[in-house]
């Protein structure tokens, strides 16, 4: 699986569609509804769990196609329709990934992981979908059975390998037991991997 940003995957970059007025917008949008639907951009950070800030960066990056009606601003349905649907496959690969390393008793680093998604560690914006995707599975799986399954992605360095500080924050955010205890790590991991060896053994 390769991730491309929905509104790249030509290779090129989406371009703002402005109106002056509301009925130059209903025109368009008589010819081709598909192309020219637009959502509040609110609405549209909140399906791709995004700040305002967020959404911007999207905009400015190309990645998000802006629609301006008069002085009013909003986003284009469809692109972000096509980058939901690419997030909730690109986090359904992770989680199939970290479950698999689970079921082996394994952990994984940032590298090789984040290739398996077609990502990189060089790219900012990979590494911090990659963050949102490991949050939000940790989340998960700690309201349905009090785990953390990101806690077998590890940053890679010399000598022993360990999560990265977002992973203990999100730990301590959610009130984990002992997150702060010298064994937590160790610990948690064979929790982890208990719990999904079970699964497959099952």
């Amino acid at each position: 699986m390769h991730y491309l940003d929905s509104a790249n995957r030509n290779g090129n970059t989406v371009k703002p569609l402005e109106f002056n007025t509301i009925d130059d917008y209903l025109d368009r949008l008589f010819q081709n509804p598909l192309r020219f639907a637009i959502i509040p951009k609110k609405m549209g950070g909140k399906a791709l769990n995004l700040s305002r800030a967020g959404i911007e960066a999207r905009i400015n990056a190309g990645r998000l196609k802006e629609v301006t009606i008069g002085n009013r601003r909003f986003l284009c349905a469809k692109e972000v329709i096509e980058t939901f649907r690419d997030d909730r496959a690109l986090a359904s690969k992770a989680r199939e990934l970290l479950e698999d390393c689970a079921k082996n008793r394994k952990t994984t680093t940032y590298g090789p992981f984040m290739r398996e998604l077609g990502m990189t560690t060089q790219n900012p914006h990979h590494r911090s979908k990659i963050g949102s995707i490991l949050g939000a599975i940790s989340k998960d799986t700690f309201s349905k059975d009090g785990i953390l399954l990101s806690v077998l992605v590890h940053r890679q360095s010399v000598g022993k390998t360990r999560p990265s500080p977002a992973f203990f924050k999100l730990a301590a955010d959610l009130g984990v037991k002992g997150h702060d205890a010298p064994n937590f790590l160790k610990k948690h991991t064979k929790r982890v991997w208990s719990l999904y060896s079970r699964q497959r053994s099952s």
